[in-house]
């Protein structure tokens, strides 16, 4: 009985054996780009909670941002029998947003998050008032074609203030990589007569040329992008808002 016992259990053990050499390795793949999801992540979450005075204002500025979308969508005219261009309505959202660009992402790795330093402060403010003087001007501009030429000094050198302030907060929020990329774009009237630039040559213009184009102009800053979000995507955002909320 022993034996037969035995000769009945030898080729279960070898069977066994041979399923368990058979039986493939698990092979685990390093993921090559984790380091850089990781990387993104953390340039993602790395903002700033804004706290006591700078965050009222940035209620106060929501609220406001609020106010004129409804009184642009609804043709509301501040109630006052006031007809706003779409330009001033596009430069008041950029004064009341793009500002808190620089309070929320901070400019390099090594930016405390704990509080505002002096230089993000000082570009919040420099954007407030470049944006408040090109929105004051918009309506002129546009009767007198500054655009193109013959815009006065101080509205040059509010729009370089507002172009240096939109390729500083696009780095921010985009990175070196969108920056590049669009920097070369807007620099381009400066040059665009260059030789080697074979058959992308064309008329070229000069700094104040190109940035009261930039600034005054549909074309350029107050563009389709712009034109979409505050008049289509924003009025998009207020219906889902009114539908879910059960007011529209």
């Amino acid at each position: 009985m022993t034996a037969t016992s035995d000769n009945k259990g030898a080729p279960a053990s070898a069977s066994m054996a041979v399923a368990g050499a058979a039986a493939p390795e698990t092979i685990q793949i390093s993921d090559p780009h984790a380091a850089v999801a990781d990387l993104q992540e953390s340039e993602v979450t790395r903002v700033r909670t804004l706290r006591g005075a700078w965050r009222w204002a940035l209620l106060v500025a929501t609220a406001a941002t609020i106010f004129l979308c409804i009184n642009q969508q609804f043709s509301l005219r501040f109630f006052m029998d006031f007809t706003q261009l779409n330009t001033e309505y596009f430069y008041l959202l950029i004064a009341l947003m793009l500002p808190f660009t620089f309070l929320i992402f901070p400019g390099s790795s090594r930016a405390p998050l704990d509080r505002i330093p002096w230089y993000d402060a000082l570009l919040f403010v420099l954007t407030c008032g470049a944006a408040i003087w090109l929105m004051m001007n918009i309506r002129k501009a546009a009767a007198l074609g500054w655009e193109f030429e013959g815009a006065p000094w101080n509205v040059i050198a509010a729009g370089l203030v507002m172009w240096f302030v939109l390729m500083e907060a696009l780095r921010r929020t985009g990175g070196w990589s969108l920056l590049l990329s669009v920097l070369p774009f807007t620099l381009y009237p400066l040059f665009a007569d260059a030789k080697w630039l074979g058959p992308f040559r064309g008329t070229q213009s000069t700094l104040e040329q190109t940035t009261a184009y930039h600034m005054l102009s549909g074309e350029s800053l107050l563009g389709i992008p712009i034109q979409a979000f505050a008049d289509t995507v924003i009025g998009f955002l207020f219906g889902v808002s009114t539908n879910e909320t059960e007011l529209g």
